[in-house]
């Protein structure tokens, strides 16, 4: 299942690779800007809350005891709630849900340092800090037990807090002896000054992500074009098509390849075209005696071994013809005939109608629906399939002709006859050129084995594939897969 996700082409694992590098790196990132904010933003906190609580403790202490509950009517609001005490109440409620974290470790070494900067009588102090995302449960003027009471009941959504974080509090607790005796607890409420940099953060790095793949698609592309170019003029070659003269451009490993590739390519070319002047001469070499024995014979006394040596002649002519056709058809893969855009239904429809118009018993089962053209060299693929219609014909008496696409990219023709079939064994062998299983086909049949050659060459060419197997229900059958 994960090799299925994973990248296929060099392309695509160049932008993958980028995009992976990048999104570790701007996670690293964003967690260590967090963190390095958060603990800023914490220590602001802290020393905001100690600032005013040690500020009104000072207030406290140069106020008449008459006036005390006057000052904390004036001074406590929403965001702050002072109450003086006979006796300790923080450390008397302290749960075990708020010991133990980092930030009231750090909350209460600051505590004690501005304890020594006091006038204080020895006593015991501390400091609680409590996040909260709920602005009705972090009401100051609720004691700490009553706010812890109201924090468990509450529905803590982490989630919501990187989603809006401006809803986001810490509601921090200190308590201290003043010089009078007195127990000073005072509740503050204080919003987050990290508010709303996670999302700027997340925008960043999105935006930068969007960025970088962009910037690494267009250099994969650059990239890779050579590449591609290659392997498409590799598989044009493989076909037997000729391949013009690739531009060397890329790196140097690939411009290295591609001129190797150049090179392989002009020589295969000359060998091929030497091929052909070489057949060539011999065919007129071969043809000129063969006409003057031909002409010879013609002066010869009618006898039943003259018309023998005559049929010898004549199919030693058209061996040569054929053997020329085919060696053309392997070496130039266009063969003079450019691809071009054909109508499917049409094309098939005309195929079948040429042998039915001529009273032969050819049969067409066309079931495409979903493609109505395909690219192909429009002549040279009806003679392949011609060449098949045509030995179905010869050693049969029906022939069935069905085009169906058993997907969008394949379309498959089959030719099935109702004659006496290939005996399996030879049933690659009659593929190769000059052979005839004379054993399964008539002997005399007027052929010289290079029909299927000629039909498999043309049907490689297009890029698709000829296989051949015996009906179950008798007969040799034909299926030819091309590309749409």
């Amino acid at each position: 299942m994960l090799k299925k996700l994973l990248p296929k082409t060099f392309r695509s694992q160049i932008v993958w690779l980028l995009l992976l590098s990048l999104i570790i790196a701007q996670a690293l990132s964003f967690f260590l800007i967090i963190g390095e904010r958060s603990l800023v933003s914490m220590d602001q906190r802290i020393d905001q809350s100690l600032n005013e609580f040690f500020t009104f403790a000072d207030l406290v202490d140069a106020t008449p005891d008459y006036l005390h509950q006057d000052l904390l009517i004036t001074i406590n609001d929403q965001h702050r709630f002072f109450r003086l005490n006979e006796d300790i109440q923080l450390l008397k409620s302290t749960l075990p849900v708020t010991q133990g974290n980092r930030s009231n470790a750090i909350a209460q070494q600051r505590l004690m340092a501005y304890i020594k900067k006091t006038d204080f009588r020895i006593g015991e102090a501390i400091i609680i800090i409590t996040a909260v995302t709920d602005e009705d449960v972090s009401q100051v003027e609720n004691n700490y037990v009553d706010f812890i009471k109201l924090r468990e009941m509450q529905t803590m959504n982490r989630w919501q807090q990187w989603i809006n974080p401006e809803l986001s509090y810490d509601r921090i607790d200190a308590e201290a002896q003043l010089a009078s005796g007195l127990w000073l607890y005072g509740s503050f409420k204080i919003e987050k000054l990290s508010t709303g940099i996670q999302i700027r953060l997340l925008g960043l790095t999105l935006f930068t992500v969007i960025i970088v793949s962009l910037v690494g698609i267009f250099i994969s592309l650059r990239m890779t074009r050579p590449i591609s170019a290659l392997a498409d003029a590799s598989e044009k070659l493989g076909k037997g098509q000729v391949v013009d003269r690739l531009d060397e451009i890329g790196s140097d490993d690939i411009r290295y390849a591609t001129a190797a590739f150049n090179t392989m390519n002009t020589r295969l070319m000359m060998l091929l075209d030497n091929q052909k002047q070489m057949l060539g001469a011999i065919s007129h070499d071969l043809r000129s005696p063969l006409t003057s024995l031909r002409l010879r014979l013609e002066n010869l006394d009618h006898s039943q071994s003259k018309d023998k040596m005559i049929n010898t002649v004549e199919e030693m002519n058209g061996m040569i013809s054929t053997i020329l056709t085919f060696t053309r058809q392997q070496a130039d893969e266009n063969n003079g005939e450019a691809s071009e855009k054909v109508a499917l239904q049409p094309f098939f429809k005309d195929l079948a109608d040429e042998y039915i118009d001529t009273n032969r018993n050819c049969h067409l089962d066309y079931c495409v629906n979903n493609v109505s053209h395909f690219e192909c060299r429009h002549i040279s693929l009806r003679r392949a399939l011609r060449n098949i219609i045509d030995n179905g014909l010869r050693f049969g008496q029906k022939v069935y002709i069905k085009v169906q696409c058993i997907n969008d990219k394949q379309l498959h023709v089959t030719i099935r006859d109702d004659g006496p079939g290939i005996p399996t064994e030879y049933l690659q062998d009659v593929l190769r050129p000059f052979f005839r299983p004379d054993q399964a086909r008539a002997q005399n049949d007027g052929g010289i084995g290079m029909g299927l050659a000629i039909s498999e060459t043309i049907v490689t060419s297009h890029g698709g594939k000829l296989l051949l197997q015996n009906h179950s229900d008798g007969g040799l059958e034909a299926c030819i897969i091309l590309p749409l």
